[in-house]
Protein backbone atom coordinates (compact mmCIF):
# COMPACT_ATOMS: atom_id res chain seq x y z
CA UNK A 1 0.00 0.00 0.00
CA UNK A 2 1.26 3.72 -0.97
CA UNK A 3 2.25 6.00 2.04
CA UNK A 4 -0.81 8.16 2.90
CA UNK A 5 0.21 11.53 2.12
CA UNK A 6 0.22 14.04 5.35
CA UNK A 7 -2.50 16.49 3.39
CA UNK A 8 -5.31 13.39 3.67
CA UNK A 9 -4.30 12.65 7.36
CA UNK A 10 -6.89 13.53 10.11
CA UNK A 11 -6.41 16.98 11.03
CA UNK A 12 -5.51 17.40 14.75
CA UNK A 13 -6.53 15.48 17.74
CA UNK A 14 -8.57 15.92 20.63
CA UNK A 15 -9.12 14.73 24.38
CA UNK A 16 -11.28 13.86 25.46
CA UNK A 17 -11.01 14.78 29.41
CA UNK A 18 -9.15 12.48 31.66
CA UNK A 19 -5.43 11.96 31.20
CA UNK A 20 -3.87 9.35 34.39
CA UNK A 21 -1.70 11.98 35.87
CA UNK A 22 -2.01 13.32 39.46
CA UNK A 23 -2.11 17.31 38.68
CA UNK A 24 -3.17 19.44 36.06
CA UNK A 25 0.43 20.31 35.84
CA UNK A 26 1.64 17.38 34.73
CA UNK A 27 -1.18 16.50 32.86
CA UNK A 28 -1.06 19.88 30.30
CA UNK A 29 3.45 19.10 30.38
CA UNK A 30 2.53 15.57 29.23
CA UNK A 31 0.16 16.98 26.14
CA UNK A 32 1.90 19.97 25.25
CA UNK A 33 5.22 18.53 25.17
CA UNK A 34 4.31 15.48 22.71
CA UNK A 35 1.91 17.13 20.59
CA UNK A 36 2.24 20.68 20.81
CA UNK A 37 1.22 21.35 17.07
CA UNK A 38 -1.65 19.11 16.89
CA UNK A 39 -3.75 20.58 19.64
CA UNK A 40 -6.41 23.09 19.59
CA UNK A 41 -7.49 22.64 22.84
CA UNK A 42 -6.20 21.17 26.18
CA UNK A 43 -8.08 19.73 29.22
CA UNK A 44 -6.36 19.46 32.95
CA UNK A 45 -7.26 15.74 32.82
CA UNK A 46 -9.76 15.45 35.54
CA UNK A 47 -7.12 14.36 38.30
CA UNK A 48 -8.10 13.65 41.87
CA UNK A 49 -11.71 12.92 42.78
CA UNK A 50 -12.37 13.89 38.87
CA UNK A 51 -11.05 10.91 37.84
CA UNK A 52 -13.86 8.43 37.73
CA UNK A 53 -16.43 10.40 35.71
CA UNK A 54 -19.39 11.48 38.26
CA UNK A 55 -18.63 9.24 40.76
CA UNK A 56 -17.77 12.10 42.70
CA UNK A 57 -20.96 13.56 42.98
CA UNK A 58 -22.47 10.71 44.50
CA UNK A 59 -21.25 12.48 47.97
CA UNK A 60 -23.36 15.55 47.82
CA UNK A 61 -26.49 13.45 48.49
CA UNK A 62 -25.05 11.25 51.12
CA UNK A 63 -26.31 13.40 53.77
CA UNK A 64 -30.04 11.82 52.74
CA UNK A 65 -29.41 8.28 52.23
CA UNK A 66 -33.22 8.04 50.56
CA UNK A 67 -32.32 9.72 47.37
CA UNK A 68 -29.96 7.33 46.37
CA UNK A 69 -30.32 4.02 44.26
CA UNK A 70 -29.50 0.83 45.62
CA UNK A 71 -26.11 0.61 43.70
CA UNK A 72 -24.61 3.01 45.48
CA UNK A 73 -26.90 2.90 49.12
CA UNK A 74 -26.65 -0.56 50.07
CA UNK A 75 -28.72 -0.21 52.87
CA UNK A 76 -32.10 -0.85 51.54
CA UNK A 77 -34.35 0.15 54.18
CA UNK A 78 -33.36 3.74 53.02
CA UNK A 79 -32.86 3.22 49.16
CA UNK A 80 -35.13 5.36 47.55
CA UNK A 81 -37.57 5.40 51.13
CA UNK A 82 -40.53 8.00 50.96
CA UNK A 83 -39.28 11.14 52.59
CA UNK A 84 -41.59 13.13 55.46
CA UNK A 85 -42.97 16.12 54.93
CA UNK A 86 -40.56 17.67 57.28
CA UNK A 87 -37.59 15.38 56.08
CA UNK A 88 -39.01 16.84 51.73
CA UNK A 89 -38.47 20.30 53.43
CA UNK A 90 -35.05 19.45 54.42
CA UNK A 91 -34.01 18.00 51.66
CA UNK A 92 -35.68 20.59 49.12
CA UNK A 93 -33.63 23.56 51.69
CA UNK A 94 -29.92 20.99 51.20
CA UNK A 95 -30.35 20.61 47.46
CA UNK A 96 -30.97 24.40 46.88
CA UNK A 97 -27.75 24.98 47.94
CA UNK A 98 -26.11 22.64 46.16
CA UNK A 99 -22.40 23.08 44.78
CA UNK A 100 -21.24 20.79 42.13
CA UNK A 101 -17.42 21.24 42.78
CA UNK A 102 -17.13 21.53 38.74
CA UNK A 103 -16.44 25.26 38.52
CA UNK A 104 -13.86 25.41 41.41
CA UNK A 105 -11.73 22.53 39.56
CA UNK A 106 -11.95 24.13 36.85
CA UNK A 107 -10.93 27.50 37.82
CA UNK A 108 -7.90 25.75 39.52
CA UNK A 109 -6.82 24.31 36.82
CA UNK A 110 -7.36 27.58 34.42
CA UNK A 111 -4.77 29.22 36.35
CA UNK A 112 -2.31 26.16 35.97
CA UNK A 113 -2.90 26.88 32.38
CA UNK A 114 -2.80 30.16 32.24
CA UNK A 115 1.24 29.85 34.10
CA UNK A 116 2.80 27.58 31.80
CA UNK A 117 1.34 29.01 28.59
CA UNK A 118 3.33 32.25 30.05
CA UNK A 119 6.12 29.71 30.07
CA UNK A 120 6.16 28.84 26.80
CA UNK A 121 5.07 25.54 27.43
CA UNK A 122 1.60 24.94 25.90
CA UNK A 123 1.11 27.20 22.28
CA UNK A 124 -0.57 30.58 22.33
CA UNK A 125 -4.11 29.94 20.82
CA UNK A 126 -5.03 26.87 22.35
CA UNK A 127 -8.02 26.81 24.92
CA UNK A 128 -8.37 25.40 27.87
CA UNK A 129 -11.22 22.83 27.69
CA UNK A 130 -13.32 21.89 30.44
CA UNK A 131 -15.30 18.79 30.11
CA UNK A 132 -18.51 18.70 32.32
CA UNK A 133 -21.44 15.82 31.98
CA UNK A 134 -24.79 17.14 31.70
CA UNK A 135 -26.62 16.78 34.80
CA UNK A 136 -28.32 13.32 33.29
CA UNK A 137 -25.52 11.29 34.02
CA UNK A 138 -25.24 11.86 37.73
CA UNK A 139 -29.20 11.65 38.42
CA UNK A 140 -29.04 8.10 35.80
CA UNK A 141 -25.91 6.79 38.46
CA UNK A 142 -27.12 8.00 41.72
CA UNK A 143 -30.35 9.22 42.46
CA UNK A 144 -33.35 6.74 43.10
CA UNK A 145 -36.14 6.37 40.78
CA UNK A 146 -38.76 7.69 43.35
CA UNK A 147 -36.57 11.04 43.41
CA UNK A 148 -35.37 12.11 40.34
CA UNK A 149 -38.27 14.37 39.71
CA UNK A 150 -37.62 16.41 42.91
CA UNK A 151 -33.56 16.61 42.69
CA UNK A 152 -33.25 17.14 39.00
CA UNK A 153 -34.14 20.52 38.65
CA UNK A 154 -32.05 21.32 41.98
CA UNK A 155 -29.14 19.58 40.52
CA UNK A 156 -29.89 21.64 37.10
CA UNK A 157 -29.78 24.45 38.59
CA UNK A 158 -26.48 23.44 40.44
CA UNK A 159 -24.36 22.41 37.01
CA UNK A 160 -25.61 25.36 35.51
CA UNK A 161 -24.70 28.19 38.56
CA UNK A 162 -21.10 26.17 37.82
CA UNK A 163 -21.03 26.60 34.21
CA UNK A 164 -21.89 30.44 35.00
CA UNK A 165 -19.34 30.53 37.21
CA UNK A 166 -16.61 29.05 34.55
CA UNK A 167 -17.64 31.87 31.76
CA UNK A 168 -17.29 34.75 34.89
CA UNK A 169 -13.54 33.86 35.83
CA UNK A 170 -12.47 32.32 32.68
CA UNK A 171 -12.03 34.94 29.62
CA UNK A 172 -14.20 33.14 26.80
CA UNK A 173 -11.51 33.44 24.09
CA UNK A 174 -9.65 31.10 26.25
CA UNK A 175 -12.41 28.69 26.91
CA UNK A 176 -13.58 25.81 25.48
CA UNK A 177 -16.61 23.56 27.35
CA UNK A 178 -17.38 19.93 26.33
CA UNK A 179 -20.40 18.29 26.96
CA UNK A 180 -20.00 14.77 27.99
CA UNK A 181 -23.24 12.67 27.07
CA UNK A 182 -22.75 8.98 28.33
CA UNK A 183 -25.88 7.79 30.35
CA UNK A 184 -27.95 9.61 27.64
CA UNK A 185 -26.47 6.83 25.38
CA UNK A 186 -27.08 3.50 27.70
CA UNK A 187 -30.68 4.76 28.22
CA UNK A 188 -31.74 5.13 24.47
CA UNK A 189 -30.14 1.57 23.93
CA UNK A 190 -32.69 0.88 26.39
CA UNK A 191 -30.03 -1.27 28.81
CA UNK A 192 -32.47 -0.26 31.39
CA UNK A 193 -34.49 -3.48 30.43
CA UNK A 194 -32.23 -5.43 32.37
CA UNK A 195 -32.54 -5.76 36.17
CA UNK A 196 -28.95 -4.76 36.85
CA UNK A 197 -29.26 -1.54 35.02
CA UNK A 198 -32.59 -0.17 35.73
CA UNK A 199 -31.17 2.68 36.87
CA UNK A 200 -30.92 3.89 33.43
CA UNK A 201 -34.39 4.02 33.25
CA UNK A 202 -35.95 7.08 32.16
CA UNK A 203 -38.38 8.88 34.46
CA UNK A 204 -39.66 12.24 32.81
CA UNK A 205 -42.19 9.08 30.59
CA UNK A 206 -45.41 7.70 31.91
CA UNK A 207 -44.77 4.95 29.24
CA UNK A 208 -41.71 2.55 28.87
CA UNK A 209 -42.50 2.03 25.69
CA UNK A 210 -42.98 5.65 24.23
CA UNK A 211 -39.37 5.89 22.28
CA UNK A 212 -39.97 8.82 20.93
CA UNK A 213 -41.38 10.71 24.22
CA UNK A 214 -37.67 8.91 25.70
CA UNK A 215 -35.34 10.54 22.53
CA UNK A 216 -37.38 14.15 22.97
CA UNK A 217 -36.70 14.40 26.62
CA UNK A 218 -33.25 13.20 26.21
CA UNK A 219 -32.45 15.68 23.45
CA UNK A 220 -34.26 18.88 25.67
CA UNK A 221 -32.18 17.69 28.24
CA UNK A 222 -29.19 18.40 26.69
CA UNK A 223 -30.31 21.40 25.01
CA UNK A 224 -31.80 23.38 27.88
CA UNK A 225 -27.80 22.34 29.31
CA UNK A 226 -25.93 23.97 26.44
CA UNK A 227 -28.01 26.38 24.50
CA UNK A 228 -26.74 29.98 24.57
CA UNK A 229 -28.36 31.23 27.28
CA UNK A 230 -25.91 28.63 29.45
CA UNK A 231 -22.95 29.18 27.28
CA UNK A 232 -21.74 32.26 25.99
CA UNK A 233 -21.55 32.33 22.10
CA UNK A 234 -17.90 33.41 22.04
CA UNK A 235 -17.23 30.54 24.51
CA UNK A 236 -16.65 27.27 21.83
CA UNK A 237 -18.86 24.22 22.76
CA UNK A 238 -18.05 20.70 21.88
CA UNK A 239 -19.70 17.40 22.84
CA UNK A 240 -18.49 13.96 23.82
CA UNK A 241 -20.52 11.08 23.23
CA UNK A 242 -19.77 8.04 25.28
CA UNK A 243 -20.84 4.27 25.42
CA UNK A 244 -19.04 3.70 28.84
CA UNK A 245 -15.32 3.03 29.38
CA UNK A 246 -15.42 1.32 32.55
CA UNK A 247 -12.98 -2.09 33.06
CA UNK A 248 -12.75 -0.99 28.77
CA UNK A 249 -15.93 -2.43 28.17
CA UNK A 250 -19.11 -0.19 26.57
CA UNK A 251 -22.12 -0.48 28.85
CA UNK A 252 -23.74 -2.05 25.03
CA UNK A 253 -21.59 -2.39 22.24
CA UNK A 254 -23.19 0.05 19.13
CA UNK A 255 -23.85 -1.47 16.31
CA UNK A 256 -22.78 1.18 14.17
CA UNK A 257 -22.78 5.21 14.30
CA UNK A 258 -26.90 5.10 13.67
CA UNK A 259 -28.12 5.79 17.57
CA UNK A 260 -24.98 8.60 18.03
CA UNK A 261 -26.06 10.54 14.40
CA UNK A 262 -29.48 10.46 15.52
CA UNK A 263 -28.81 12.27 18.31
CA UNK A 264 -26.52 14.77 16.64
CA UNK A 265 -28.93 15.24 13.57
CA UNK A 266 -31.60 16.39 16.58
CA UNK A 267 -29.02 18.84 18.72
CA UNK A 268 -27.30 20.29 16.56
CA UNK A 269 -29.72 22.26 14.30
CA UNK A 270 -31.68 22.91 16.79
CA UNK A 271 -28.69 24.37 18.56
CA UNK A 272 -27.20 25.84 15.29
CA UNK A 273 -30.35 27.91 14.77
CA UNK A 274 -30.50 29.39 17.52
CA UNK A 275 -27.22 30.94 16.72
CA UNK A 276 -25.07 28.36 18.87
CA UNK A 277 -22.17 27.26 17.26
CA UNK A 278 -21.17 23.62 18.07
CA UNK A 279 -17.42 23.32 17.49
CA UNK A 280 -16.65 20.00 17.50
CA UNK A 281 -18.51 16.35 17.93
CA UNK A 282 -16.38 13.41 19.11
CA UNK A 283 -18.00 9.61 18.94
CA UNK A 284 -16.76 6.44 20.17
CA UNK A 285 -15.58 3.63 17.87
CA UNK A 286 -15.01 0.20 19.21
CA UNK A 287 -11.22 -1.06 18.73
CA UNK A 288 -12.72 -3.53 16.45
CA UNK A 289 -14.62 -2.07 14.22
CA UNK A 290 -12.57 -0.94 11.50
CA UNK A 291 -15.25 -2.06 8.57
CA UNK A 292 -16.93 0.77 7.01
CA UNK A 293 -20.51 -0.39 7.66
CA UNK A 294 -20.27 0.91 11.31
CA UNK A 295 -19.49 4.43 10.23
CA UNK A 296 -21.74 4.48 7.10
CA UNK A 297 -24.77 6.21 9.25
CA UNK A 298 -21.74 9.50 9.53
CA UNK A 299 -22.10 10.33 5.63
CA UNK A 300 -25.72 10.96 6.60
CA UNK A 301 -24.31 14.01 8.46
CA UNK A 302 -21.73 15.50 6.55
CA UNK A 303 -23.82 18.07 5.20
CA UNK A 304 -24.77 19.33 9.51
CA UNK A 305 -21.07 19.31 10.18
CA UNK A 306 -20.44 20.71 7.44
CA UNK A 307 -23.03 23.58 7.11
CA UNK A 308 -22.19 24.66 11.20
CA UNK A 309 -18.56 24.03 10.71
CA UNK A 310 -18.23 21.16 13.24
CA UNK A 311 -14.89 19.60 13.67
CA UNK A 312 -15.58 15.45 13.91
CA UNK A 313 -13.40 13.18 15.63
CA UNK A 314 -14.10 9.67 15.71
CA UNK A 315 -12.29 7.79 18.52
CA UNK A 316 -10.07 5.96 16.11
CA UNK A 317 -7.16 5.61 18.36
CA UNK A 318 -5.95 2.70 20.41
CA UNK A 319 -2.67 1.90 22.59
CA UNK A 320 -0.15 -0.02 20.91
CA UNK A 321 -2.21 -0.54 17.75
CA UNK A 322 -1.10 1.57 15.03
CA UNK A 323 -1.71 -0.80 12.66
CA UNK A 324 -5.73 -0.83 13.20
CA UNK A 325 -5.52 2.88 14.20
CA UNK A 326 -4.83 3.03 10.59
CA UNK A 327 -7.40 1.36 9.20
CA UNK A 328 -10.14 3.02 11.15
CA UNK A 329 -8.51 6.05 9.84
CA UNK A 330 -8.86 5.23 6.45
CA UNK A 331 -12.80 3.89 6.75
CA UNK A 332 -12.95 7.13 8.16
CA UNK A 333 -11.70 9.19 5.38
CA UNK A 334 -13.55 7.23 3.03
CA UNK A 335 -16.92 8.67 4.91
CA UNK A 336 -15.61 12.34 5.81
CA UNK A 337 -13.06 12.75 3.04
CA UNK A 338 -12.04 16.45 2.73
CA UNK A 339 -15.89 17.31 3.04
CA UNK A 340 -15.72 18.40 6.80
CA UNK A 341 -12.76 19.17 9.26
CA UNK A 342 -11.78 16.35 10.73
CA UNK A 343 -9.15 14.93 12.88
CA UNK A 344 -8.28 11.85 15.54
CA UNK A 345 -8.92 10.87 19.03
CA UNK A 346 -9.51 7.90 21.45
CA UNK A 347 -12.32 6.49 22.08
CA UNK A 348 -12.73 7.83 25.95
CA UNK A 349 -11.11 9.59 28.06
CA UNK A 350 -7.98 8.10 30.05
CA UNK A 351 -8.55 8.18 33.51
CA UNK A 352 -8.41 4.65 34.10
CA UNK A 353 -6.00 3.75 31.26
CA UNK A 354 -2.31 2.92 32.82
CA UNK A 355 -0.08 5.35 32.79
CA UNK A 356 2.35 3.08 31.06
CA UNK A 357 0.30 3.38 27.73
CA UNK A 358 0.32 7.02 27.55
CA UNK A 359 3.51 7.17 25.23
CA UNK A 360 2.24 4.96 23.14
CA UNK A 361 -0.95 6.58 22.44
CA UNK A 362 0.60 10.04 22.16
CA UNK A 363 3.06 8.64 19.49
CA UNK A 364 0.36 6.98 17.46
CA UNK A 365 -1.29 9.80 17.55
CA UNK A 366 1.79 12.34 16.54
CA UNK A 367 1.85 9.47 13.49
CA UNK A 368 -1.23 9.20 12.18
CA UNK A 369 -2.53 13.03 12.28
CA UNK A 370 -1.57 16.40 10.66
CA UNK A 371 -0.52 19.34 12.77
CA UNK A 372 -3.11 22.03 13.04
CA UNK A 373 -0.51 24.84 13.25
Amino acid sequence: MSPIPKTLYPKGVHFVGSVPCDTTRETLTLLSKNLPDHIRRLPDGEPSNRQNFIFFQIALFRPYPELLNARVNKDTTTSGAALSDQKLREVRNYLSKLETGYDTAAIDSYHTFVTMRNEGVIPQGVRFQVSIPTPLNALSAAIAGPHRNLVEPYYEAAMKRALKNIQTQIPHEDLAIQIDCAHEFGLLEEIWRKPEEERFAPWWVGDLDDKQGIFDGVIERIVRFADQEQIAANVELGFHFCYGDIGHKHFVEPKDMGLMVKVAKALLPRLQAEGRKVSWIHMPVPKERDDEAYFEPLRSLVPILREGQTECYPGLIRESDEAGTRRRVETARNVLGDQVAWGAASECGYGRTPRSQMGSILEIMKSVAASVR
